[in-house]
């Protein structure tokens, strides 16, 4: 993870927060495998857009984020059906034999 600071301005406290955001942030990348380089930014380059600065990403992604968003929903909606139907058995007027 390369990351950009003005002059003047302290990451050294930083660094172990950055490394757990992007740790848990990709499934199967551990804390010890992230590596932040520090890189103090000149005062044109801190002027610079976002927009051109390039994303680092892992190779190490199980899965692409909005099939793991699809997934979770699906199980939540499948349990939430679920616990519908077996309260709406339970509440169902029970039939006498005789």
């Amino acid at each position: 993870m390369l990351v950009r600071y003005t002059p003047g301005t302290t990451v050294d406290q930083m660094v172990p927060k950055i490394k757990e955001l992007v740790a848990n942030s990709l499934a199967g990348l551990s804390y010890e495998r992230v590596s932040v380089v520090l890189v103090e930014a000149s005062q044109d380059n801190a002027l610079r857009s976002v927009d051109r600065t390039p994303v680092v990403t892992s190779q190490h992604s199980s899965a692409p984020p909005h099939l793991v968003i699809g997934l979770v929903c699906g199980i939540a909606v499948l349990l939430i059906g679920n616990g519908v139907l077996a309260f709406l058995l339970w509440r169902r007027p029970r039939q006498t034999s005789g």
